[in-house]
């Protein structure tokens, strides 16, 4: 592996259902500052130093608060001369500071074999402060889209609530001392 350069934008501030493109560009002898002027989306510009093989795998994660697609191969081989670049469009669901994490990773072969091992060469929070929706439509889309996670959360909690409670009085019903039957008793008195 040898030494090389990362850049890419941070959004830094998005809005609630509003989609934004993430670009990162990776060079092997292409200085830091010449790698951020070639990113094209917008936001703050950042950059790092890392490990770089000849088989490189960056991926975006957003968790549950962004719904992150990737706009191409998340798996690239790398050019000693020319940058490689990577995009995601990322869609911020939840509002309040959030974070993004941009993994690097060099994929080698291991003594010549086909099995590769991936060795994270850098992770990189990327926090974003994701403001409510600024306008009618974008509020009622909001609003539909936590009314619909919010029921489907209340349908999950009702259906355990009832399995629960199902097991429950099928517990109590074994735990019962069983009463016995006092109609075979009283017959045998009346025949005497």
């Amino acid at each position: 592996m040898v030494q090389g350069n990362i850049a890419f934008n941070n959004p830094e501030k998005m809005q609630v259902g509003e989609t934004e493109p993430i670009d990162v560009k990776l060079a092997v002898t292409i200085p830091a500052d010449e790698l951020m002027g070639l990113l094209t989306a917008a936001g703050k510009r950042e950059s790092a130093s890392l490990e770089v093989s000849d088989h490189m795998q960056a991926t975006l994660t957003g968790g549950a608060a962004f719904d992150v697609s990737p706009t191409g191969p998340q798996s690239q081989w790398i050019s000693k001369d020319t940058p490689t670049a990577w995009h995601w469009l990322a869609t911020p669901k939840l509002t309040g500071p959030q974070f993004l994490t941009l993994t690097v990773d060099a994929i080698i072969t291991i003594n010549g074999d086909k099995d590769t091992r991936n060795i994270t060469t850098l992770t990189r929070p990327i926090e974003v402060d994701v403001a409510h929706p600024h306008n009618e439509e974008e509020w009622v889309a909001w609003i539909k889209d936590q009314g619909e996670a919010f029921g489907w959360g209340w349908g999950a909690l009702a259906a355990v609530i009832a399995v629960v409670t199902g097991f429950w009085h099928k517990i109590r019903g074994w735990l019962r001392p069983r009463k016995r039957q006092s109609g075979s008793k009283d017959t045998d008195k009346d025949q005497v």
